[in-house]
């Protein structure tokens, strides 16, 4: 648990206590507790994420839902396209009036 110390002794551990009992006196037990809490959540959130992460059961609806969103997302693609073909079937000029063969009611009646 400690590795990272290296190799401590008796002596430390003591000295490194009555540091401790110095610095806190009687908040301590409250430090320690709260020292303790704190570990144990991040323990507890790092298993949920790993198990999250490991456990495909887990990430299923949002799997599920990534795919609906693809799907829809293809779905719209192509009436965008038909929509985009449609529009450029209907050109302007062939919907212009035939302006040669168009006979204006100008009111004169010569």
């Amino acid at each position: 648990m400690f590795a990272f110390l290296g190799n401590i002794g008796f002596g430390e551990i003591v000295v490194i206590a009555i540091v401790g009992l110095i610095l806190f006196g009687e908040r301590l037990p409250e430090v320690a507790k709260s020292l303790g809490k704190n570990v144990s959540d991040l323990n507890k959130s790092l298993k949920e994420t790993k198990d999250s992460i490991l456990n495909p059961d887990l990430n299923e609806p949002i799997n599920d839902a990534v795919n609906t969103l693809k799907k829809e997302a293809g779905d719209i693609n192509k009436i965008l396209i038909e929509t985009k073909d449609a529009v450029a079937d209907e050109s302007p000029i062939d919907k212009a009036p035939d302006m040669e063969n168009r006979t204006e009611n100008t009111g004169d009646k010569t």
